[in-house]
């Protein structure tokens, strides 16, 4: 049995197109024989990524055939269901099958690509062809036939100007620090693609990816590089969520692509000796996690979104040289909250996307399990109407129905209530970087059931906010992904809703079974000073 045997093989299990060009390295070169170390240096991606890898590709074997895979006894394994596969020209029921033959265009398209003008690799042009041949022939039309059913994949051509699967296909050098694997993603195909034009054809220098907590910006953001990273020469993943200082950032970064460099002194030096490297080089580095280092309503600073805690500064100085100044790199931020530098930079070559919840189509994946027949298909959707498609909401919210309910999703409805223990505590970190004002437009919009026009949030304020004060905080609140807007009409999502009430509700019941939640949060809203008591 040969290693591309063994990949139909895979393909027939899993199914064709699953495996991106990572897992297909792990089996090639596990069928080979190497270790996981052995690999990472032949490929410069790290061996603890490469490993978690390997780790789910063999679980996602084990899942589907219902018998334990793993890097030592995946060969025999897979000789095992050979049998159950009809190659091309193997024939079935004494039909010989015609082999199909490599695609001219698909010939034409690897060897005359117009070369990208890419002035410090010449190997470039190989890898930006390499990755369309690679994609196309995954997902093309070779002919195989599992349990009756015939897929069209078609044959890679057989003959290349470089080595497909040599190191030189995997020649990005990559530092993905500790990144969470995203091997089970779902939908966000469109975001994806406009993400990958902004970045790749476009050639943003500045891209935010924006969205609440738990919506997925991280693993999109990993999804993306490892999609998009054979047009690159070096890719650089980093969190910022433990807010490192900017000097720290950047020596990692400076370490990382110039080794040999001098120890520079200064931020803005080693600000200018980074830009200068990518006006030479193409650079992707990935900065997850960006709120952690803005500063929150309470800290005594600026009170609004964007602006940066005491001795993060001089990351707005990053940000806005890095969107202004020509180069051929790009850096893509997510953050809870839109930096400034994103604000006023927006245009050309600096985008800011915002992130939505999964539709249901794509949210229902979530709920696949052994354990869950998903006969009840509209309580689904009731529940991920709720959370508006936040996955990582939706998946606390699964675990819960499955742990305490049994799988009993209109049990779980029956308690009217979205916002518990995770849930909770998700919201809690987005509320306490909201200033006073902030706050105090959160519980009025919290009793109202309807969208709500400035006018008539500016009555329920009793006027004591100016309209250029409450402008500037409701644009701070949108920047912070916690209120929605539809013709100058404003409202917050129903989970964020229900938190409000849970908030206020806890300490200021008094008891009186009659009263709504909303007339609790009219009465105590009378007065400012309850808002800075809570």
């Amino acid at each position: 049995m040969t290693i591309e045997e063994a990949l139909v093989v895979v393909d027939s299990i899993l199914k064709p197109g699953y495996l991106n060009h990572v897992q297909e390295l792990v089996l090639r070169q596990s069928w080979e024989g190497k270790t996981y170390p052995e690999m990472a240096a032949s490929s410069a991606y790290d061996a603890e990524y490469i490993k978690n890898i390997g780790y789910h590709l063999w679980q996602s074997l084990s899942d589907k055939l219902g018998e334990k895979v793993t890097k030592s006894n995946f060969r025999s394994v897979l000789r095992r269901h050979k049998s159950f596969v009809v190659f091309p020209n193997q024939g079935v029921g004494g039909v010989v099958e015609t082999a199909v033959s490599p695609s001219s265009e698909l010939i034409e398209e690897v060897t005359n690509q117009p070369e990208v003008n890419y002035p410090a690799s010449s190997q470039k042009y190989e890898l930006v062809t390499a990755e369309k041949a690679w994609e196309r022939g995954r997902a093309g039309e070779r002919e195989i036939m599992v349990s009756g059913k015939v897929w069209q994949e078609q044959s890679l051509p057989t003959s290349y100007p470089f080595s497909l699967y040599s190191s030189s296909f995997y020649n990005v050098r990559q530092d993905w620090e500790k990144a969470i694997d995203v091997t089970d993603f779902y939908g966000r195909v469109g975001e994806l693609a406009i993400l990958q034009r902004w970045i790749v054809e476009e050639k943003c220098r500045l891209v935010g990816l924006l969205g609440m907590g738990g919506i997925g910006k991280t693993a999109l953001s990993l999804k993306l590089a490892e999609k998009i990273a054979p047009n690159f020469e070096y890719l650089i993943w980093r969190s910022l969520s433990h807010a490192p200082p900017l000097t720290e950032i950047l020596s990692h970064l400076l370490q990382f692509l110039l080794p040999q460099s001098v120890q520079i002194a200064t931020v803005d030096e080693q600000i200018q000796v980074l830009i200068k490297f990518w006006e030479k080089h193409r650079c992707l580095v990935v900065l997850d996690g960006a709120e952690a280092i803005l500063s929150s309503g309470d800290d005594g600073q600026q009170s609004t979104a964007g602006y940066y805690r005491k001795g993060y500064e001089s990351y707005g100085n990053l940000f806005k040289r890095l969107g202004e100044e020509c180069h051929q790199s790009c850096l893509l931020l997510t953050s809870r909250e839109q930096p400034k530098e994103l604000a006023f930079l927006v245009g050309k070559k600096v985008r800011s996307l915002q992130l939505k919840g999964l539709p249901y189509a794509n949210a229902q994946e979530l709920f696949k399990h052994p354990d869950n027949t998903l006969e009840l298909e509209n309580l689904w959707q009731e529940v991920i109407q709720i959370y508006q498609g936040n996955p990582l909401a939706l998946k606390i919210a699964f675990t819960t129905i499955q742990d305490l309910f049994d799988g009993n999703v209109a049990e779980f409805l029956c308690q009217n209530t979205a916002v518990f223990g995770s849930i909770r505590d998700l919201l809690n970190q987005q509320f306490e970087r909201l200033s006073l004002l902030e706050k105090e437009i959160m519980y009025w919009l919290a009793t109202e059931r309807e969208t709500v026009s400035l006018q008539e949030l500016q009555q329920n304020l009793q006027g004591n906010y100016s309209t250029s004060l409450l402008l500037e905080a409701l644009e701070s609140l949108k920047r912070r992904c916690l209120i929605e807007t539809n013709f100058g009409y404003f409202t917050q999502q129903p989970v964020v809703k229900e938190y409000i009430k849970n908030r206020l509700l806890p300490t200021t019941v008094d008891r009186e079974a009659s009263i709504s939640p909303e007339s609790i949060l009219k009465r105590l809203l009378q007065t400012k000073n309850t808002v800075i008591n809570i």
